[in-house]
């Protein structure tokens, strides 16, 4: 395995410079600007040129390299097939120089104190609405399972977990009693703070191993994604067997039609856009975002 770091990936950084770019149309920064730097191998060319000297770190190189929402949607190449997957790492990369740089310290700092105040979690979580909605979830002492919620999922929609409780209820899995509401971390990715991100990852993995987790059921993409994947890409090993809710289910059942939205996450990075569409019969659905 190759170190995850920029210099390993530098014929990977060179294909997508070299890019037609006939996936531009599908590209949401380039479609909202207009404007050629927004062109996915403009960008790849503009971090190369910062990687080989060619230019200084600008404020304006900042902005444009930031300015990508990581989709996948728009670096996916029909022409020359060069992997989103690579295009996303080139990104990171990037970010990750501008943040050696120093140009960004201001707007990067507000994030590590963000997850400072937050006692080392990017939102700040009610703890006690956490211990009574956990309640719901089946819990035994002697489970190795381990419901993985993160933050934003509690924050945002903390009936969902009243409403996974019932499921797993439902079918017979039970988890262990020391079950807690998580960070993952892939902000730290986005804005470039890689090595940082990469401490973060170990000692959530072993505060898992502390507890005696043998397997791991993620309810969203990003954190399936964060801990299946791309802790192995940059080098963080462990022990567990990680699955997502979605290979549980076998079908969806709804009183309504509905409009089943997957996400980039779950269709662009872990690809699972056809299992999605098969958990609904078709005439239940109203559209399905993206296919």
């Amino acid at each position: 395995m190759i170190s995850y770091k920029l210099e390993n990936y530098i014929d990977e950084l060179n294909k997508q410079v070299i890019s037609m770019d006939q996936g531009v149309s599908y590209n949401p920064e380039f479609r909202a600007t207009q404007k050629m730097h927004d062109y996915p191998s403009r960008k790849a060319q503009l971090i190369r040129s910062l990687c080989s000297k060619e230019l200084e770190v600008s404020q304006l190189s900042s902005k444009i390299i930031f300015q990508s929402i990581l989709s996948r949607q728009g670096e996916r190449w029909q022409n020359f097939a060069e992997s989103p997957e690579d295009y996303t790492d080139i990104m990171l990369f990037g970010r990750e120089m501008i943040s050696r740089s120093g140009i960004m310290n201001g707007e990067l700092e507000k994030i590590i104190v963000q997850i400072a105040d937050n006692f080392g979690h990017l939102l700040e979580i009610n703890e006690d609405k956490f211990t009574d909605y956990i309640k719901a979830v089946p819990q035994a002492d002697d489970s190795k399972n381990y419901l993985f919620i993160d933050d934003q999922t509690f924050k945002y929609v903390p009936q969902a977990v009243k409403k996974l409780g019932s499921y797993f209820a439902a079918q017979n899995i039970e988890f262990t009693p020391e079950l807690d509401h998580h960070f993952p971390g892939w902000e730290y990715f986005a804005y470039g703070l890689i090595e940082q991100g990469k401490s973060h990852l170990r000692d959530l993995f072993a505060e898992l191993e502390e507890k005696n987790v043998k397997k791991i059921i993620t309810i969203t993409a990003q954190s399936h994604y964060l801990l299946k994947y791309f802790a192995e890409k940059i080098g963080i090993e462990h022990s567990f067997s990680i699955i997502n809710i979605i290979d549980l289910l076998e079908e969806l059942k709804t009183e309504q039609d509905v409009y089943l939205h997957a996400g980039s996450f779950y269709s662009r990075y872990l690809k699972y856009n056809e299992k999605i569409n098969q958990l609904l019969s078709a005439d239940k659905i109203i559209f399905i975002y993206p296919i």
